[in-house]
């Protein structure tokens, strides 16, 4: 190995790119420290509804990794039902970025916290080198970098981790273009390697990187007509990936299929989704636009100057071939996130519904107003495309971030205006840690003996005992609070019978049913027909009435404040 070289390498890099790279660390800690504090990875604002899941899961990837790989989906959630890791996103591509994590320590606070850091830098980072590929321009590549990595998609759905995880894209791109001008199979297995982490990180994501990849290698084959030898070799690429991709989709062809297209009208975006900054930017407080606001499916806010900036690419750009791939995916995408049929205008069908009725799967992609990060990605690169052209740039000097692009300060710090998310009711900085509760820990020293280091004392699903957490929170104004059920089972990985999916089991809704009759003869009867072993019961969301027909029951274990847990074995 040559270290004079490599340490070369590094220090070229760093002279060209450190500045840019460590602006946009800046950004990313100034951005995200409504959500994420720095000088707090290990607090959330959040613990249950969809970020909890997303802990959970990625918790669940690693732990399953470390113990039953071969039997990845037969989560600990969801009991007596198999493989329950399908109900949902299983968030393989993301876990695996933090698994050495896992091996120490089974609290999914602080990697979750950097995977969402990650999200933003990577993503602003890699559009940089992707604009900076079509432009030349470091100062035009870094506002591409800056519109993708910050743009207020990712606020918006803060709550969904994988979703924000698209930090791929324009690496995969970027990798496309390296391969067509030269391929070496050394990049090609990295450029399958990023491939497989953002298929399998979201199934939105999945279906938006196929969409990207496909609509930029068309393109790339219509202008330059590639040899058989270039065109299989892409195609091996994609068969390998395909192959190693299949045993992840095949636990999800049991999902229960819609009957209709409701939900997809319901999560569209409409004509004002992309133009009415949402209440929770500077701008949207000042006019207080209540229509819109973070949690919204809908809040889909571009932002006016990377609008602005993208229609400029395109009208300066518009003798290239790549201006116009990237406009017409964005028009693509733009229209189909307004899903099968106008919120505008009732009864007027859009070409989304056509799309589903080719390919029924993507149906299960309820929310097309998603697509939005779709079209801010083209949005980047046209923006970056528009500053290109101004001045000092130019063909022989391309623009670089100094004083000489004086223009570059106003432009980003319009950029960041319009994206800041603002007045979310919390503080990062004071957000409260994770903690397991006493239960927990009760319930890890009763699941099976334990011994060793942590990475070698977890038990096999097969062997872990069964617990029900009670009440049950599902079909409740208080459902998000089922989360942290599943959350908490991070601490003991019993069986849970409990689980927060987006599908639920048939016969989830009638066992709780039986199950909330507890301590009754016929539930604890059906409860051990189950193979229930334990029964939490959190006394403090129970009226006095039932606490005390609770404290009558004979089968109590132990008392852990509110938390009474009931032996049935």
């Amino acid at each position: 190995m040559h270290w004079p070289r490599i340490n070369a390498d590094v220090r070229g890099f760093l002279g060209r790119h450190g500045l840019v790279v460590t602006v946009y660390a800046g950004l990313t800690v100034f951005m995200t420290s409504p959500f994420v504090s720095i000088g707090n990875l290990r607090g959330s604002v959040v613990f249950d509804g969809d970020p909890g899941y997303v802990m959970w899961a990625i918790s669940w990837v690693n732990h399953a990794l470390l113990t039953q790989p071969q039997n990845l989906f037969a989560a600990n959630i969801l009991y007596p039902s198999a493989g329950t890791l399908a109900l949902s996103d299983h968030a393989v591509g993301v876990a695996v970025l933090v698994h050495p994590w896992f091996w120490f320590s089974d609290n999914p606070i602080l990697p979750y916290n950097l995977l969402f850091l990650l999200s933003y830098f990577a993503s602003a980072v890699g559009m940089y080198f992707l604009c900076l590929y079509y432009t030349d321009s470091k100062a035009a590549a870094f506002i591409g970098g800056l519109i993708f990595g910050f743009c207020f998609f990712r606020a918006h759905h803060f709550g969904h981790l994988t979703l924000i995880s698209n930090q791929w894209f324009p690496f995969i791109v970027l990798l496309f273009h390296r391969l067509r001008e030269r391929f070496r199979w050394p990049t090609a297995l990295v450029w399958i390697g990023l491939l497989l982490l953002q298929l399998l990180g979201n199934w939105y994501n999945a279906a938006f990187v196929i969409l990207i990849i496909t609509w930029v290698m068309v393109s790339d084959f219509v202008q330059n007509r590639w040899n058989l030898t270039l065109f299989a070799q892409f195609a091996v690429c994609l068969i390998i990936t395909a192959l190693l991709i299949f045993p992840f989709i095949r636990p999800y062809s049991r999902l229960p299929k819609p009957s209709d297209y409701s939900q997809n009208k319901a999560f569209a975006a409409d004509l004002g989704s992309y133009f009415q900054p949402p209440l929770n930017t500077l701008l949207g407080w000042h006019f207080q636009n209540t229509k819109r606001w973070i949690w919204e499916e809908r809040s889909t806010f571009i932002g006016y100057i990377p609008l602005v900036l993208a229609l400029a690419g395109l009208v300066l750009w518009r003798r290239t071939s790549w201006a116009w791939t990237y406009a017409s995916l964005a028009v693509v995408a733009f229209v189909l996130s307004l899903g099968p049929e106008s919120l505008d205008f009732p009864g007027v069908t859009f070409p989304g519904y056509y799309v589903y009725k080719l390919f029924p799967p993507l149906v299960q992609l309820r929310a097309g107003a998603r697509l939005a990060i779709v079209v801010t990605f083209c949005f980047s690169v046209l923006a970056a495309m528009a500053c290109s052209r101004i001045p000092p740039a130019n063909r022989r000097q391309p623009a670089s971030i100094s004083l000489r692009g004086w223009w570059i300060l106003p432009v980003c710090l319009g950029i960041v205006i319009e994206y800041l998310p603002v007045h979310l009711g919390w503080k990062a900085s004071a957000a409260p840690h994770f903690q397991p509760r006493a239960v927990d820990l009760w319930l890890w020293q009763h699941n099976i003996p334990q011994s060793g280091p942590v990475f070698f004392r977890r038990p096999k699903q097969r062997d872990r005992k069964v617990v029900v957490e009670l009440p049950d929170y599902n079909g409740t104004s208080e459902w998000s609070l089922e989360g942290l059920y599943t959350l908490y089972s991070t601490q003991h990985w019993m069986n849970l019978a409990n689980g927060y999916t987006r599908f639920l089991p048939p016969n989830y809704v009638a066992d709780f049913e039986m199950y909330g009759r507890f301590p009754s003869d016929e539930a604890v009867r059906f409860m051990k027909q189950q193979g229930i072993n334990y029964v939490v019961i959190h006394t403090d969301h129970y009226p006095p009435e039932r606490r005390a027909k609770l404290s009558s029951c004979p089968l109590p274990e132990t008392r852990l404040g509110n938390d009474w847990v009931y032996s049935l074995r």
